[in-house]
């Protein structure tokens, strides 16, 4: 079911507003203005990253609330629904999940301090748990973590981030995309051969 209740959320609203359009063009024909929106931002990506770095640890564990727990189980139960009605259809199902910027940083010491900061956490726990998922569901399932750190530690590259962003952190980048597609298609092209 398509959901768009958004169109009506009031931030929605306010930032689709006449008023915020107008303040939209102004800013983008003063460089002053450009460059204070700018530094503001820059402001609000370091909280982001320390209010991020800080919630990540609760990833990186068997979920322990109950909202956790609930939201794994609508996640595994999706994943199986979607897969039975594309096999339903005579066609192939590939599950695959993406990286993070620190689980594929080319630094093995950087990739251990934030694992120490999670605590009790492992750096896969929810590749593991898609992977046990597709076990028992008889999914076929393609881990990124692994090909994709290999080629960020041995090229000594980012996967994950760009030039005005958090470095290695957010999504992934171009070289980020193209070894994850090539991975994919790897997997499809073998599937295929079988």
């Amino acid at each position: 079911v398509l959901d768009d209740s958004f169109k009506t959320s009031a931030d929605f609203i306010r930032r689709t507003s006449p008023i915020i359009n107008l303040r939209r063009r102004i800013i983008q024909k003063s460089r002053l203005l450009k460059f204070l929106v700018e530094i503001r931002g820059s402001m609000v990506r370091k909280q982001s990253l320390q209010s991020a770095k800080s919630r990540s640890g609760f990833l990186h564990r068997p979920p322990v609330t109950g909202a956790l727990i609930e939201a794994w189980r609508v996640t595994e139960e999706a994943i199986s629904q979607v897969a039975s009605d594309v096999e339903s259809r005579s066609k192939d199902f590939l599950l695959f999940s993406v990286t993070t910027g620190f689980q594929v940083h080319p630094d093995p010491a950087y990739r251990h301090k934030r694992l120490v900061e999670a605590g009790d956490g492992d750096m896969i726990y929810w590749n593991s748990r898609l992977a046990a998922l597709a076990d028992r569901e008889g999914i076929d399932y393609v881990d990124l973590v692994e090909p994709l750190r290999r080629h960020a530690e041995s090229n000594r590259v980012c996967l994950h981030g760009f030039d005005n962003a958090v470095p290695c952190g957010g999504h992934w980048n171009s070289e980020g995309h193209r070894i994850a597609g090539e991975t994919l298609a790897k997997s499809i092209c073998r599937k295929m051969a079988d």
